[in-house]
């Protein structure tokens, strides 16, 4: 797939709760797939093993379509899943394919 925009989405967890926010991570992620026909991906830092918390970071990637509305697609998708107030400060960054590299 040619990657035209995508939503990087990063976020600090306990380690204690790692295996519940990755599902709760892959569930939200499989909605925004089914919704919009992105692909994507969880990741997480590879420094922080043993560090009071951990960095995870979902990636949606689109071939095409409108950035800002994929972006309130996900948004609403996540405030339904996680509430008004998740258990984590979720961090959005959308990136455009530059045209001219």
């Amino acid at each position: 797939m040619k990657v035209s925009y995508a939503l990087y989405v990063y976020y600090k967890v306990d380690p204690a709760a790692l295996a519940s926010a990755c599902l709760q991570s892959k569930k939200i992620m499989q909605q925004m797939a089914n919704q919009s026909g992105a692909a994507t991906r969880l990741m997480r830092r590879a420094d922080e093993d043993g560090k009071p918390v951990i960095t995870l970071m979902e990636i949606y990637e689109f071939a095409e379509g409108n950035p800002f509305e994929a972006q309130a697609r996900l948004d609403q998708i996540v405030q339904v899943e996680l509430g008004e107030k998740p258990e984590c400060d979720r961090h959005t960054e959308l990136f455009v394919l530059q045209a001219d590299a």
